[in-house]
């Protein structure tokens, strides 16, 4: 099994045609990739796109709603 920053750099060079930003997250079930999409439409192509697991981690394909994280920041 490979580190998490040699996985991320594994799937980057496996599957090229999407360069969405990739980081490694961690939560109580353990290590994961989250790959990060500029919008909910394009979340949605690269859920398809992506596996499920790779190299031992979960792959995360999320989306990050400035709009949302702005309200969020006011309350």
């Amino acid at each position: 099994m490979s580190t998490i920053k040699e996985a991320i750099e594994s799937l980057k060079k496996e599957y090229p045609n999407y360069k969405p930003e990739m980081k490694n997250s961690k939560d109580d079930t353990g290590n994961g990739i989250n790959v990060v999409a500029k919008d909910k439409k394009d979340a949605a192509v690269l859920r398809k796109y992506y596996p499920m697991r790779y190299s031992g981690y979960r792959v995360f394909v999320i989306f990050e709603d400035a709009d949302f994280l702005e309200k969020w920041g006011e309350h």
